[in-house]
């Protein structure tokens, strides 16, 4: 499942595993009371399939991350870190085969209802399944 991988990927990085809390990447919402900083993805897509020619369909998916920290160099360090690993990676992660990654925008912002600094990167990933 792509989601599940691209959350292996982040998580096996060892400079984002160094910046984070443990196991500090997750699905759809900040869950209450956990450790920061740390990692939300949020997954739309697949979009209708691309085929060039072959057998397997590749698939498009649009990710948003969203770093939360309670001071700002993290959230800037864990972005930085994000971009690097993101953007242009193409790779296999169990079944899932990333054909290509690449970041379109990334924005920081303070939550002032959290009171946490926050970075959101827009991704777009196409992949096989």
């Amino acid at each position: 499942m792509i989601e599940q991988s691209l959350r292996t990927i982040i998580l096996d990085d060892s400079t984002l595993s160094g910046l984070l809390a443990a196991g500090g990447v997750y699905p759809s919402f900040l869950p209450q009371g956990k450790a920061t900083p740390c990692i939300v993805y949020q997954f739309e897509g697949p979009m209708p399939p691309l085929t060039a020619g072959g057998v397997h369909t590749v698939e498009r998916y649009t990710v948003t991350l969203k770093v939360f920290s309670e001071t700002y160099g993290p959230t800037r360090d864990i972005s930085k870190a994000l971009v690097t690993l993101l953007n242009g990676l193409s790779t296999t992660q169990g079944s899932t085969v990333i054909v290509s990654s690449r970041v379109l925008n990334v924005f920081s912002d303070y939550e002032d209802t959290l009171e946490m600094h926050t970075a959101i990167i827009d991704l777009s990933i196409h992949a096989t399944e």
